[in-house]
């Protein structure tokens, strides 16, 4: 689906710029937190405050800057990668226009400095992508590549919500005064993800 290869090249673009930001803010936010400047709920586990702004503003602030970063890039005129995509660069429906695109791939691919392949099960049985693949490393090596299998930021993206409602209910839990729920109950929460998500990858690598 499309949708999936918007998630990936999402996080191909993004994560880099969303993880300097989520550090930054998850710093000022710490600072803030150890002089006394921001609400605090006590961690019962930890025995230590637990920043409420931290756990409220940080996963929402690092899903957006990875779903939007190339536009807060625009926004704030900072230079985005210039991208050769070949199906919207390459015309699809002129056979004469197709065919001169096609005989041109190559200086493309000379003049890229990377390639970013969005990996699916069928990648490796077109003879399109498996073409793009051998022209690119004549001209480079294979540590110029970044793979993006396109089911990974798809998972990563269903996890951030999920941690951040976890997080949010035991805050609010605490908040209104209420003891840590048990330990079982956590491990449960925690053993059940990591079993979908080990689940997944077993299906991927099929």
């Amino acid at each position: 689906p499309r949708w999936r290869k918007h998630l990936a090249l999402c996080f191909a673009f993004n994560f880099s710029m969303a993880f300097g930001v989520g550090l930054v803010l998850a710093f000022v936010l710490s600072l803030l937190t150890a002089f006394g400047l921001t609400p605090t709920l006590p961690d019962l586990e930890l025995e230590i405050p637990a920043s409420m702004l931290c756990r409220s503003f940080l996963t929402p602030v690092l899903t957006c800057t990875l779903l939007f970063g190339s536009n807060i890039r625009k926004v704030l005129r900072i230079g985005n990668p210039i991208v050769f995509l070949d199906k919207v660069c390459i015309h699809q429906t002129d056979a004469e226009a197709k065919s001169q695109g096609i005989g041109k791939l190559g200086a493309f691919l000379d003049c890229s400095d990377r390639m970013l392949i969005l990996y699916s099960d069928v990648y490796l049985r077109k003879l399109w992508t498996i073409y793009e693949v051998a022209n690119f490393l004549i001209f480079r090596t294979i540590f110029a590549m970044d793979v993006v299998p396109v089911q990974l930021p798809t998972v990563i993206f269903a996890a951030l919500p999920c941690g951040y409602l976890y997080t949010t209910t035991l805050m609010v839990w605490r908040y209104l005064g209420y003891a840590n729920p048990s330990g079982v109950m956590q491990y449960v929460i925690i053993c059940s993800f990591s079993t979908f998500y080990m689940l997944f990858l077993r299906r991927w690598a099929r």
